[in-house]
């Protein structure tokens, strides 16, 4: 699996890094890891199906590396990696979503829209590098994806929200990230914001409803994503 994180040293739970660092992980453990340049990254997944994973709030960089790994566990034993349709890479993305003893989900709120235009970068270079990519995130890294589809330049084909952090609201017509949403080709949401259910009457015509997901396994991977982002 590959990893690109925007926190300091790799793995700060606080700040941000000054430039983006790719990482090779084997088995959800951070060392021993491949440090790779971002031209090698790009070369890696180029023309590929690849599914992209951003953790959410209070998680540690080890933890998040394992809960993506047990994801990609999940989707391998599900036939989704691999073959003539399965996603034939994994990217983990690590922002800084930790926290602090003052206000520290809204602080949080403010690294995640920071994280966005750092990941609205990965997904224009995966896109040039001819990959088709889908993301899946949990809590606040629903926020991060969307502020980074929301800054116009970026385009992906699936975006899989798990309990997204963000108003019930946002994605609707006329609303916050109603042009978020807009650059996805089908955008799927598993579980209940923490902020609450979108009005089905006014969603935008790509979302899917809850109840249609249970046709994929997308969500218990979201399951796993969640749980496992907490042990």
């Amino acid at each position: 699996m590959i990893l690109c994180s925007v926190r300091r040293d790799f793995t700060s739970d606080l700040t941000f890094n000054s430039s983006d660092e790719f990482r090779e992980i084997q088995g959800g453990a951070l060392e021993p890891s491949t440090p790779m340049s971002r031209e090698e990254a790009m070369t890696r997944v180029a023309g590929k199906r690849c599914l992209v994973l951003v953790h959410g709030y209070r998680n540690e960089a080890s933890a998040a590396a394992q809960a993506y790994d047990k994801v990609q566990q999940m989707l391998a034993a599900s036939g989704l990696m691999g073959g003539a349709r399965g996603y034939e890479e994994v990217i983990g993305f690590l922002w800084p979503g930790g926290f602090t003893r003052t206000l520290s989900f809204f602080v949080s709120i403010l690294r995640a829209n920071r994280a966005g235009k750092r990941f609205e970068k990965l997904l224009v270079d995966l896109e040039a590098a001819g990959a088709t990519v889908d993301i899946q995130t949990h809590s606040l890294g629903g926020r991060v994806a969307l502020e980074a589809l929301d800054r116009e330049r970026a385009r992906v084909r699936w975006l899989l929200l798990t309990a997204p952090a963000v108003d019930n609201e946002s994605i609707e017509v006329d609303e916050e990230y109603e042009e978020a949403v807009g650059r996805c080709q089908r955008v799927y949401v598993s579980g209940i914001s923490i902020l609450g259910l979108p009005d089905p009457d006014s969603i935008h015509q790509r979302l899917t409803p809850v109840p249609d997901l249970i046709r994929i396994p997308f969500p218990r991977a979201g399951q796993c994503l969640r749980m496992a982002s907490f042990d």
